[in-house]
């Protein structure tokens, strides 16, 4: 099966799409650098204390978590799948 997942980042009442992906290629670099530009094109190179929303702990979800944190942000992840959150929460990926 493959999934498409439409990734919204949500700063400062601004709500940006950050594409899609299908399956699970998408890594900590890419999504650190995706944030990394939408640092410097809206919020003058910074995303310290800015909250990313998104959707999934599987996958990809588990690398927004890291890139938003590098970039000093916050990250709200929202998953139906409890079993991704335990997981990802057990290997201290996320926090609850």
């Amino acid at each position: 099966m493959i999934y498409k997942i439409r990734t919204l980042l949500y700063l400062h009442n601004i709500l940006l799409p950050l594409g899609e992906y299908i399956g699970t290629q998408g890594v900590i670099e890419g999504t650190f650098e995706t944030l990394s530009a939408i640092a410097m094109k809206r919020f003058n190179d910074d995303l310290t204390g800015k909250i990313y929303l998104t959707a999934g702990a599987g996958g990809m979800g588990a690398n927004q978590t890291w890139a938003m944190k590098m970039h000093g942000g916050v990250c709200i992840v929202v998953d139906v799948n409890e079993k991704n959150i335990k997981e990802k929460e057990s290997k201290k990926i996320i926090l609850i």
